[in-house]
């Protein structure tokens, strides 16, 4: 709210700060919050008077016509239709025959001073108030988030590390797929020496996958959005999907060898090479980003789910899964499984390769993320 001081109803000049005189009728009303330096004096202690007519200053009357006035209040203050002129301020005097007419114009303004005040004071409290009411909701509603958030890491992190020990469970139990090649090394050697070196690559892919599978479960973990998180554990299973396929598979390709089964091996080595899993360094580059994670996880993430679809991709054109032979092949893939003590749990190995659907990317989380 404003004050105003309408200067129709006084006797007054007013003046620019260069001391040019201007008509003070063009001035209806003051906004008193823009007055400074209100003073008053009387006629014979004024030490500057100014002329009616000239814009010299010097010894003198006040103004003719106002020279039975003996009082003069004056303040400085801003006008924004004279801003335009380039006048930073505007000078007036008030001229008054009694000083009590005098002081009560100059109370009128300090009052108005002082209401403004107050009402700053008030706006400022209400605005403290409403900043505090706010913080408090948006307080509430992040700790109800933080809940939220805590009971659905829980229960997807319960899922893929059921013991709780944060080793995801893919990747916990012995190296089957190195005992079971240990095992018939020799066989596979006479088969082709050319596979040893080529099985052993396997080995190693697999071996960093677990690694970089369980660096990523413990990246996962720190998120604190929750749509994000949905996005990144349904990008994890994706990955833990590519390396039970790329397990299964590999398991197969030795059963194959020793089952002479010469069919099956020879196609899944050629999609395995056609996937360049003999010669990929790709898991290896991800580890390295996974040990400084400077860029970012979201986008190594993104990053990696485009190869793991490649992947996957390939391994499902694999046409022995439909063949006649496949049972006879997973029984006695079963078999060799229980000679070398493996605790995998088969069927739900198989079960879950069969009947997994790739997980898609949401694509409005990436947007913002991007």
């Amino acid at each position: 709210m404003d004050f105003y001081i309408h200067t129709k109803n006084y006797k007054c000049n007013l003046f620019t700060e260069s001391d040019i005189k201007i008509n003070s009728d063009q001035i209806n009303k003051i906004n008193i919050k823009y007055i400074t330096g209100l003073t008053i004096s009387k006629k014979k202690d004024s030490k500057i008077y100014r002329y009616d007519d000239t814009l010299t200053l010097g010894l003198g009357k006040f103004l003719s016509r106002f020279s039975s006035r003996n009082y003069l209040l004056s303040f400085s203050f801003k006008d924004d239709r004279y801003y335009n002129l380039h006048y930073e301020n505007l000078f007036i005097e008030f001229y008054f025959k009694n000083e009590s007419d005098c002081e009560s114009l100059k109370n009128e303004i300090e009052k108005g001073k002082n209401q403004i005040f107050s009402n700053k004071q008030k706006l400022i409290r209400q605005e403290k108030k409403e900043q505090s009411k706010l913080y408090i909701e948006q307080k509430k509603q992040e700790n109800e988030r933080l809940k939220k958030l805590k009971v659905f890491k829980n229960k997807i992190f319960s899922e893929l590390d059921k013991d709780g020990n944060g080793i995801i469970d893919v990747i916990e139990g012995n190296d089957d797929f190195m005992k079971l090649f240990r095992k018939h090394q020799l066989l596979i050697k006479e088969f082709d020496k050319n596979y040893v070196n080529n099985l052993v690559k396997i080995s190693n892919y697999l071996k960093i996958k677990r690694k970089n599978i369980q660096q990523i479960f413990v990246q996962i973990r720190k998120t604190k959005n929750q749509t994000e998180l949905e996005n990144y554990v349904g990008l994890l299973k994706n990955q833990i999907h590519t390396y039970e396929s790329v397990f299964y598979h590999s398991l197969q390709l030795i059963n194959s060898i020793v089952q002479n089964d010469f069919i099956t091996v020879n196609e899944i080595y050629e999609e395995f090479d056609k996937l360049k899993m003999f010669k990929s360094d790709h898991e290896k580059e991800v580890s390295e980003k996974l040990s400084d994670i400077k860029d970012g996880l979201s986008d190594l993430m993104y990053s990696i789910d485009s190869m793991e679809r490649n992947i996957v991709g390939g391994l499902n054109e694999l046409t022995y899964i439909t063949s006649d032979g496949f049972s006879n092949l997973n029984n006695s893939l079963v078999k060799e499984l229980k000679s070398v003590q493996s605790t995998i749990g088969f069927n739900n190995l198989l079960t879950g390769i069969q009947t997994y659907q790739m997980y898609k990317i949401n694509k409005n989380t990436r947007s913002l993320r991007s």
